[in-house]
């Protein structure tokens, strides 16, 4: 079925299953109706792709909100997970500075299961959601160069959780991190297996030796400056349009 109108449409739900998502920030595939026929969106940017009928299959997959959401055309479901935003209030409690972030996730409307949601242009999100993963990359090396600089300093073991459940913006600079985290935290085992993965996974490690000197090195920059904070509350903001 193809939607020609592009005005502001009332949306009822979204599509996909989001067990086992709990700590995710992601987005779905909204749910509608026209003429009383329930359809959904064939892609995350289905403005530019059109709309598809919902088949009973589809249906189990279907979370209904807890009331109509008015959004524009070619929207999608943001969706952040109990845990994440759990995640989340825990490190900015311990003083990272993610209260504008955190604030913006308890304001959006939340399900019987925990998941929040909110409606909006499928571009934004992805605006946001790289925001949001280089601040938290800032504050996770941050917690790193503290911690070579001094090794009475604690790791912040969910702000790394944080980091990985969003992977980062760059694909191989997430590896690099997430191998120079378990470094300093002594995860060896951990570890191990990250490297065999990076291999396998990018063409950027052609072999895990490579891999090691470009954590090696990642640990030598840390140890060699001291990070300035720029993303805090004062200048990052949630953006909605």
């Amino acid at each position: 079925m193809e939607t020609k109108d592009l005005s502001p449409i009332k949306y009822v739900g979204f599509w996909g299953e989001i067990y086992g998502m709990e700590s995710m920030l992601f987005e779905a595939q909204p749910v509608w109706k026209i003429n009383g026929e329930t359809v959904l969106a064939t892609s995350l940017s289905w403005g530019l792709r059109g709309t598809g009928g919902v088949t009973p299959a589809d249906l189990d997959y279907v979370s209904r909100f807890n009331e109509p959401v008015i959004g524009p055309f070619g929207a999608t479901v943001w969706m952040a997970g109990p845990e994440f935003v759990n995640l989340l209030k825990r490190v900015t409690d311990a003083g990272h500075r993610f209260e504008w972030a955190l604030d913006t996730f308890m304001s959006w409307p939340a399900l019987a299961n925990g998941f929040r949601y909110h409606v909006g242009p499928h571009g934004t999100y992805i605006g946001n959601y790289n925001l949001l993963a280089s601040c938290i990359d800032v504050e996770l090396e941050e917690n790193l160069t503290a911690k070579l600089w001094d090794d009475s300093v604690e790791l912040n073991t969910d702000l790394y959780k944080l980091y990985v459940s969003l992977g980062g913006v760059s694909p191989v600079d997430y590896l690099i991190h997430k191998g120079v985290w378990l470094k300093v935290a002594g995860e060896e085992k951990q570890y191990e297996f990250l490297r065999e993965e990076a291999v396998v996974c990018h063409k950027e490690f052609r072999d895990v030796r490579y891999f090691d000197l470009k954590v090696s090195d990642e640990i030598i920059r840390l140890k060699s400056e001291w990070l300035v904070m720029t993303s805090g509350q004062s200048v990052a903001r949630w953006i909605y349009d």
